[in-house]
């Protein structure tokens, strides 16, 4: 391709700009400071006319100057254009084709550096979470970089994960091992598991620091329940002993009580042997007594000229006559075991008898 020339000549354009300045200020200093009132609207309209009018003049004398210095650029640009065309138009088959080249060119790069990253992963013992980490790398598809540029990086690679690989392997047998060492001395055993996920997040240090706090408070809350247990055994022993103490002191007690109701009953049988000997007398006197007053009873009855009033007189003169021979008793007793019925009968009787009596208390047995 020649060489381009060009004949280039910076635009050049001059102005009397400083003179048409000033005349702008001396002109405008007559515009400066009117105040526009309902008198002078008409005249302030006419001057902002002018003022406007002298700015489009301006602003399109610009316009036009530019238009006309703008020409030669644009057919330059023009020019430039169609020449690129042309090239772009003879190198586009080319840079297919070896675009074609090049991409077969990176695919058998890739091919072996995969290849490469393969056998590495293998020889090195890479488990999948490390393998997986070790992968063809877009730099590799670059046409300058080399096969065995490649096969270095992925060898230095390769090794740094190994070295990952055998200290987490290293960290997690060391975490096994305090484990193991901390769950004998506590009963609630720690797991692995409990710690799978805070090893990949922390570092080795600070998950053996979290597995012996953990154990630690394992530990004093196993202790606290050994002695919570103690306190209630305890507790429980001295509830027994305090139980059997009352249970000796209850059966004293009702020993004591048995004793004293055998008393008790003794003196109640001694009693009603003794008040069965009085009833059986005072029963003898209640017969003789009812004899008197039945004698009485009759002797009244054959004075018929008596009346009323005074035949009550004479039985009352004479059942004192019959009490006075003989001394007054009363009876408190009390009727246990009786029917309705002997109960009516009884009272019937000490009322048919001119017995005088109350009741203290009845009711059902």
């Amino acid at each position: 391709m020649v060489d381009i020339k060009l004949d280039k000549q910076l635009p050049v354009v001059q102005m009397n700009f400083i003179e048409v300045k000033a005349s702008l200020i001396a002109g405008a200093e007559k515009y400066r400071g009117i105040l526009v009132t309902e008198e002078s609207l008409k005249d302030c309209k006419i001057m902002q006319k002018e003022l406007s009018k002298t700015k489009t003049i301006l602003d399109a004398y610009r316009k036009t100057i530019k238009k006309e210095m703008i020409v030669p650029i644009t057919k330059f640009e023009e020019q430039c254009k169609s020449l690129i065309e042309l090239v772009a138009e003879v190198e586009a088959p080319i840079k297919e084709a070896i675009l074609v080249f090049d991409n077969e060119a990176r695919e058998t790069k890739r091919v072996m550096a995969q290849e490469h990253i393969d056998k590495l992963a293998t020889d090195l013992l890479l488990n999948d979470k490390y393998s997986s980490r070790l992968i063809v790398s877009s730099e590799y598809l670059n046409v300058s970089m080399s096969v065995k540029k490649v096969k270095e990086d992925i060898e230095a690679r390769a090794f740094i994960l190994q070295q990952e690989q055998n200290q987490e392997i290293e960290n997690i047998q060391i975490i096994k091992n305090t484990i193991e060492t901390v769950n004998k001395g506590i009963d609630a055993k720690i797991s692995f598991e409990d710690f799978e996920t805070e090893i990949k997040l922390n570092p080795v240090i600070n998950v053996i620091a979290n597995i012996n706090a953990r154990a630690e408070r394992i530990k004093a809350n196993e202790l606290k329940a050994i002695e919570d247990r103690k306190a209630k055994a305890e507790k429980e022993v001295l509830e027994r002993i305090a139980k059997a103490e009352r249970e000796a002191t209850e059966k004293v007690r009702v020993e004591e009580r048995n004793v004293r109701i055998a008393k008790e009953e003794a003196a109640e049988v001694e009693r009603l042997r003794v008040k069965a000997i009085d009833d059986k007398e005072q029963q003898e006197e209640r017969l003789r007594f009812e004899d008197r007053l039945k004698a009485g009873t009759i002797e009244i009855a054959k004075v018929k000229e008596i009346d009323r009033q005074e035949l009550g007189s004479k039985m009352v003169e004479h059942a004192k006559e019959g009490l006075a021979k003989e001394k007054l008793y009363f009876i408190d007793m009390k009727i246990i075991n009786a029917t309705l019925t002997e109960v009516k009968t009884l009272s019937q009787f000490l009322k048919d008898n001119n017995y005088k009596y109350e009741t203290t208390n009845k009711g059902l047995m």
